[in-house]
C-alpha cells in the first residue's frame, strides 16, 4: 500500500514538473485535442462497426492511431513542450490511415463516418501547427494529409476530385495554420509572463534585502552609534588621538545610518564624500574642485587599512577647521604612486584645532602617511602606495 502511494506520488510529481514550463499552455491544449480525438475514435468505431467493409483492418487502423497519439503525447510530456520531431510519427501514420480509409469503408461508395481517419486527422492537424515553427511548415504538413486524402478517395472510392479537394483541402490547410498562430501568440505571452515573473521575484528579493538592511541599520544605530557618539562627546576618552578616531568613526557611521546603509563602506570615493558631508554638518563649507574624488582616473587603488586611514584623517582635518575657516577647497589626486588630499582654506583663517591635527597625523602614520600643515591654512595628507616607494617630494 505504501509503495503504491509512493509510486502514485512520484508520477504526479513528474507530470507536474513536465507541465510547469514556458510552453505549458500549448502543451495542455495539444494534449487535450489529441485525447479528444482518441475519444472520438473509441465511440465512432463501435458505432459504425456493421458498415465496415474491412472491420478487422478498421480495428488495426484505429489501434495504430491511438498508439501513435500515446507515443506523441508521451514525447511531448517528456520534453515539456510540443516538439517538431514528433511530426515524424504523426505525418506518416496519418497519411497511412487516410490512404486505407476508403478501402476499410466501402470502396466505390461515398464514405461517411466509416472513413473515420478523415475527421480524426482534421482534428489532429491543429496540433501540427503547434509543432511547426514556421507558417509554411504548418501549411505543408496539412497539405500532405490533404493530398493523400484526395488521392485515396478519388482512386479507391471514385469520388469527384474537385469536390473532394474543395471539401477536405481547406480544413487541412486552415487547422494547422490556426494552430501555428495560436502557438505563436502563446509563446509570446509566455515569454512576457516569464519576464514579468522574473522581475517580480527580483523585486521581492530586493525588498527582502532592503528590510534586512534596515533592520541591521537600526541595530547599528541603537547599539553602536549612540555609544560612539557618547564617548566622543562626553570626554570619556582622554587620549586626543583616540578621541579623534572615535569621533571620525562615529560621524561616518552616522552618515552611513542616515543613508540607509546603502553606501559602499570600503570605497575611497564614498568615504571621502562622507567626510565632506560630515564637515558640512559641522558648519564648514567644503568645495570639491574636481571630479577625481569619484575615482574616475588618476587615483590608484589603496588597501583597506590605507583607505580607512586616509578617510579618517581627512575627516579629522576638516573637523579641525570647522568654526575656524570661512570655507575650504578639497582636492584629491594621485601623487608618487599614492594618494594626496589637499585642503585649502578660502581666505585667512584661524589655525586648525591642534588636537585634531595630532589625531590625523597619528591616523596616517600607522600606514606610512604624512600630514603637512602650512599657513593660510593649507593642509596636505599623503598616503603612500601599498609597496614601498618615494614620498611626495620635498614639501
Amino acid at each position: 500500500m505504501d509503495a503504491a502511494v509512493v509510486t502514485d506520488g512520484w508520477q504526479l510529481t513528474w507530470l507536474r514538473e513536465r507541465l510547469h514550463t514556458s510552453d505549458r499552455m500549448a502543451l495542455i491544449a495539444c494534449v487535450t485535442v489529441r485525447l479528444a480525438a482518441v475519444v472520438m475514435l473509441l465511440y465512432t468505431i463501435p458505432l459504425v462497426w456493421p458498415h465496415f467493409a474491412q472491420p478487422v483492418w478498421a480495428v488495426v487502423t484505429g489501434f495504430g492511431l491511438v498508439t501513435g497519439t500515446a507515443l506523441v503525447v508521451w514525447l511531448w510530456l517528456r520534453a515539456g513542450t510540443v516538439r517538431r520531431h514528433t511530426l515524424t510519427v504523426d505525418l506518416p501514420l496519418g497519411a497511412a490511415a487516410l490512404a486505407a480509409g476508403p478501402w476499410i469503408a466501402h470502396p466505390g461508395d461515398t464514405p461517411g463516418w466509416t472513413y473515420f481517419p478523415l475527421p480524426y486527422t482534421v482534428q489532429v492537424s491543429f496540433t501540427l501547427g503547434f509543432a511547426c515553427r514556421r507558417a509554411l511548415g504548418a501549411v505543408a504538413a496539412g497539405a500532405l494529409w490533404a493530398g493523400v486524402c484526395v488521392v485515396s478517395m478519388v482512386t479507391i472510392s471514385g469520388a469527384d476530385p474537385v469536390a473532394t479537394a474543395a471539401g477536405a483541402g481547406p480544413s487541412y490547410l486552415a487547422y494547422p495554420l490556426v494552430g501555428w498562430l495560436c502557438a505563436r501568440v502563446q509563446r509570446r505571452m509566455a515569454a512576457t509572463l516569464d519576464t514579468a515573473r522574473s522581475a517580480a521575484v527580483d523585486q521581492a528579493a530586493r525588498l527582502a534585502a532592503e528590510r534586512e538592511r534596515v533592520r541591521h541599520v537600526r541595530a547599528l544605530h541603537d547599539r553602536l552609534l549612540q555609544t560612539l557618539e557618547a564617548l566622543a562627546r562626553n570626554g570619556m576618552v582622554t587620549d586626543l588621538v583616540l578621541r579623534g578616531q572615535v569621533r571620525a568613526q562615529a560621524e561616518w557611521l552616522r552618515l552611513y545610518v542616515e543613508g540607509g546603509g546603502g553606501a559602499e563602506p570600503d570605497g575611497l570615493a564614498s568615504g571621502l564624500v562622507a567626510a565632506v558631508r560630515a564637515a558640512r554638518r559641522l558648519g564648514l563649507r567644503v568645495e570639491v574642485n574636481d571630479a577625481s574624488l569619484q575615482l574616475r582616473s588618476g587615483i590608484p587603488e589603496l588597501p583597506a587599512d590605507q583607505r580607512e586611514a586616509l578617510v579618517g584623517a581627512t575627516h579629522q582635518l576638516l573637523s579641525a577647521l570647522a568654526g575656524r575657516s570661512p570655507g575650504t577647497i578639497l582636492r584629491v589626486q594621485g601623487q608618487a604612486g599614492g594618494v594626496l588630499v589637499t585642503i585649502l582654506s578660502e581666505g585667512r583663517a584661524e589655525p586648525p584645532d591642534p588636537a585634531q591635527v595630532v589625531g590625523a597625523r597619528a591616523t596616517v602614520a600607522v600606514v606610512g602617511g604624512t600630514v603637512t600643515v602650512e599657513p593660510l591654512p593649507y593642509l596636505e595628507i599623503w598616503v603612500p602606495p601599498s609597496t614601498p616607494g618615494d614620498g611626495p617630494g620635498a614639501w
